[in-house]
């Protein structure tokens, strides 16, 4: 059996050396592409290697992240639109407030001087207790 394989390998090695060498190359090659899987470096990791699905799942959430957060910056964004709608609104209303008074011919003045005299009296009201509570001896 030895000298057999041996005549063999003569044979082979003297008449088809390179179409042997080529079928041993092709051989090794179809094994190491068939057996060996594709990696490639993390995006986040750049010092991890991972496989194609691996990858896949890493785009995939990152992109689920992206849109979460665009979704979250949406939101605030649609919050301060409506804060700065309420502020323009207000600020309208003054404006047109102010205007229908300009063009009624002004203010009611004894309404003005009533709701001053109110304020006034109210301020008194709060010095009077003050007043109380810092000198409670003199309350008698």
């Amino acid at each position: 059996m030895k000298n057999f394989l041996k005549k063999i390998w003569i044979e082979l090695s003297n008449h088809n050396r390179y179409k042997m060498l080529s079928a041993i190359v092709c051989t090794g090659l179809l094994l190491w592409f068939h057996g060996c899987q594709i990696k490639t470096r993390s995006i986040s990791d750049p010092n991890k290697l991972l496989t194609v699905p691996e990858l896949q799942a890493e785009i995939d959430s990152f992109y689920a992240e992206q849109e979460n957060d665009a979704a979250k910056f949406e939101a605030l964004a649609r919050a301060r639109a409506a804060d700065v709608n309420e502020q323009i609104a207000f600020r309208k209303f003054v404006y047109e407030s102010a205007l229908t008074v300009a063009t009624n011919g002004g203010l009611d003045w004894f309404n003005l001087l009533a709701s001053a005299g109110t304020l006034i009296g109210a301020g008194a009201v709060a010095d009077n207790i003050r007043y109380r509570i810092k000198n409670p001896q003199k309350n008698t």
